[in-house]
């Protein structure tokens, strides 16, 4: 844009359109900003309404699935509980150990999903000599249970060390402790493990469990989750995914589980939940713990958080958006919440694509509405405004531009409303201008004479100061004027030669800028007596010049304006007969 090209000139062809074309398109611009806007906010609040509602319908169906699910645990626990019973009435004897565990474990049910169970003794706690005594049942091939005590004559694997089965000896009686995900090294069965310590006597004597096979757990979240239209995955204690209630993702990544988040691109979900096991770890582990590694801390604050809330609830974790889920493909919300006793997160996914395109339809239909109902609204707009307003200022700006004034006096009497008081107000400040304007002119002829009289003055004063520097310039003596300050004022040329400086050097100063300090000195006083008398007064002063000290005779007096106030000081000096010159020391 070209400099100094103004606001008005930009828009000129704006500008040259009449009132009611730019009224008119004000009136559409702001309708369809007005529509673009509303259509906005009614977008955006209803987006935010149906995250807000889907999130917590994604917090419902999760707790809804994190009861079934801990309908499933608490089934679990309590078998294990009803074996560590068994083992604490029976004690020893082999054979009611061996008749009755099965039928705790669900034999005749073959219930699928428990892979197997059994007890765990410590070193000579049922036999004197036998440092590993288990009795453990598995499924076999066609799903009945099978007594095996391979566990104890393996060389390669000792139960007792097993991440199982140690922590058991932290918990009291009855309560159970739920395993992180593993592969069973004899049965190779992937499995979960929830453990009941055995105490007798205040004594711990071993270990009674409860196996939940992984692989059927998988099965069991899918029919939890069939009129889910997103997907629920479960997490052991380590974030690793125990299952998903979606096979697609299984058989389209080719991965078993338990398996890593990262590894099936859950980058987002895996940070949360990391965040929200550090958050768990502070508020349940001391000082003491913080030196082991994270997965040890964690552990250590899961048994902590056992003894010390055994009756803990439901807890939601955390609820967020991602931009792309690994299974959709599409912006999907996420919701985690983690299961009190065993400690698995329950994730609910949900793909936000039909929320997105529900808030588009909705959007739609309201915005067809609106833009109806904007429309409609704006042409009777105005109609209405076009026969109020537009065409009776259409009328007053005529009438002003013809210097008529006969339609807005028409107006006046017609009109009791704005416009009749504008066209009121109009007539009266033109006859108020008419007036300014004769005053104006009368004002204008004055001030010219004045300035033709200024001018005359002026020049009149030129004159009289040319007059005066001639008479000063003329005179044999010297003779300058101060102000009250000391300041020289006027100087003749007399003056300015016996200084030996030139008029500029000399106008504007003072004698202490011009002479020592010491005849300054001498000089400020008799400025000051001739100030303070009303009459003039004659002294000898001695002037330093370049030939040497000169003595004058010098008169000075006080010079007064028109209101009698002294203004300055005058002073005439001639030289002071049969004065001698002499060299300056």
């Amino acid at each position: 844009m070209p400099a100094g090209r103004s606001f008005k000139t930009r828009f000129y062809p704006f500008n040259q359109l009449g009132f009611s074309v730019k009224f008119s398109l004000i009136q559409f611009l702001l309708a369809t900003l007005l529509i673009s806007s509303t259509l906005w906010v009614i977008a955006t609040l209803q987006h935010q309404q149906l995250i807000k509602q889907q999130q917590e319908l994604n917090v419902s169906q999760g707790k809804v699935i994190v009861s079934r699910l801990q309908s499933f645990t608490n089934r679990i626990e309590s078998q294990a509980i009803s074996i560590a019973n068994i083992v604490i009435h029976f004690g020893n004897d082999y054979q009611e150990l061996i008749n009755t565990i099965p039928i705790v474990l669900g034999e005749d049910k073959r219930d699928i999903l428990i892979a197997g169970g059994g007890i765990w003794p410590e070193p000579n706690a049922l036999t004197d000599g036998k440092d590993r005594d288990s009795l453990f049942w598995f499924r076999n091939n066609t799903g009945k249970l099978e007594l095996s005590t391979a566990y104890n004559q393996s060389e390669d694997y000792d139960y007792h060390q097993a991440q199982w089965y140690r922590p058991s000896q932290f918990f009291p009686r009855n309560q159970a402790f739920w395993s992180e995900s593993y592969q069973d090294p004899i049965s190779h069965e992937k499995m979960l493990t929830a453990g009941v310590p055995i105490w007798q006597n205040h004594k711990l004597v071993g270990t009674a469990t409860v196996d939940v096979s992984q692989p059927q757990l998988s099965n069991m979240l899918t029919d939890l989750s069939h009129y889910f239209h997103g997907y629920t995955m479960v997490l052991d204690q380590h974030n690793q995914i125990l299952s998903i209630s979606n096979n697609a993702l299984i058989n389209d990544h080719n991965v078993t589980f338990p398996s890593p988040l990262e590894q099936l691109g859950y980058i987002e979900l895996n940070k949360s939940v990391s965040r929200a096991d550090k958050q768990f770890i502070q508020e349940n582990l001391t000082g003491q713990y913080q030196q082991q590694e994270v997965q040890q801390q964690l552990k250590q604050a899961i048994i902590h958080h056992s003894l010390s809330s055994p009756n803990a609830s439901v807890k939601i974790l955390a609820t967020f958006r991602v931009k792309q889920d690994p299974q959709f493909g599409t912006e999907a919300l996420v919701s985690v919440l983690q299961m009190p006793r065993t400690y698995w997160k329950v994730v609910i996914v949900s793909p936000l694509t039909a929320l997105n395109n529900e808030a588009t339809l909705i959007t739609s239909k309201v915005g067809g509405y609106l833009i109806f109902a904007q429309l409609l609204t704006l042409i009777i707009l105005f109609i209405v405004q076009h026969k109020l307003l537009i065409k009776p200022v259409n009328d007053m700006i005529e009438a002003l531009d013809k210097n008529q004034l006969a339609p807005l006096e028409i107006m006046a009497k017609q009109r009791q409303d704005e416009l009749g008081i504008l066209s009121k107000t109009i007539i009266s400040r033109s006859q108020q201008l008419q007036v300014a304007i004769d005053s104006l002119d009368a004002n204008n002829l004055a001030l010219t004479e004045q300035i033709e009289i200024h001018k005359q003055t002026q020049n009149q004063l030129k004159i009289h100061q040319e007059q005066l520097n001639a008479i000063m310039n003329s005179s044999p003596n010297y003779i300058y004027i101060k102000d009250i300050e000391g300041r020289y004022l006027i100087i003749n040329n007399k003056y300015t030669q016996l200084l030996n400086r030139e008029y500029q050097e000399i106008i504007g100063r003072k004698d202490c800028e011009l002479f020592s300090l010491k005849n300054a000195k001498k000089y400020a006083e008799t400025d000051e007596l001739a100030l303070k008398s009303t009459e003039a007064i004659s002294f000898e002063e001695t002037v330093p010049t370049m030939h040497g000290d000169i003595k004058l005779t010098v008169t000075k007096f006080a010079i007064l304006d028109n209101n009698n106030q002294v203004d300055g000081i005058g002073a005439i000096a001639y030289p002071t007969p049969q004065s001698n010159l002499t060299d300056e020391t």
